[in-house]
């Protein structure tokens, strides 16, 4: 009995020997089990945060060019805006010029076509003629003039150098030295 009891002792030492081993060894495993959980919760806590922040930082790279560009393009716009303000000055500077040049260069056309004979004077003086007067410009140094002095008609078809107003300058300079040669 004493030898059951003490191999039951000593079973009973050696497996509860090895129940705490046992335990120990699965507690240690089930700690290791518990770290590898905590780590791979780390582990995936610490990729949702870098994937937040490369979101974040997509949004605020994105935002900041979109911000760069509307205010290249609002800088623009206004750039646009003032040049053009300052064309339509010009236009407008430009535009009154032009009715004051062209104002004077049809008063310049009265003034050639004053000195023009009348069609009547020259059929009267010249019957059965005609005359083909088709300036380039407005104004031309073109002119035809006519004088009667009895018992001649004098008659003169004139082509002065230069057309436009400088041409016009020069056909009342013509016409007047007619006249004078005329008259002297």
């Amino acid at each position: 009995r004493l030898f059951a009891d003490a191999k039951d002792t000593l079973l009973n030492a050696e497996s509860s020997k090895q129940i705490a081993q046992m335990q120990t060894l699965y507690e240690a495993e089930k700690k290791d089990k518990e770290i590898q959980l905590l780590n791979k919760d780390k582990e995936l806590s610490r990729q949702e945060i870098d994937k937040q922040k490369t979101i974040r930082n997509l949004f605020l790279g994105g935002f900041s060019i979109i911000l760069a560009m509307s205010l290249l393009l609002f800088n623009r716009y206004r750039i646009t805006r003032r040049l053009n303000a300052r064309l339509d000055e010009q236009n407008a500077v430009i535009t009154q010029k032009n009715i004051l040049i062209t104002d004077s260069i049809d008063y310049a056309q009265r003034i050639q076509q004053a000195m023009l004979p009348p069609q009547e004077i020259i059929s009267n003086l010249l019957p059965g003629s005609f005359i083909l007067f088709l300036p380039k410009s407005t104004v031309s140094g073109d002119f035809y003039w006519v004088y009667e002095r009895s018992p001649y008609i004098y008659f003169a078809a004139v082509d002065c150098t230069g057309h436009g107003v400088p041409g016009a300058f020069m056909s009342i300079i013509g016409h007047n030295m007619l006249e004078q040669i005329l008259d002297a």
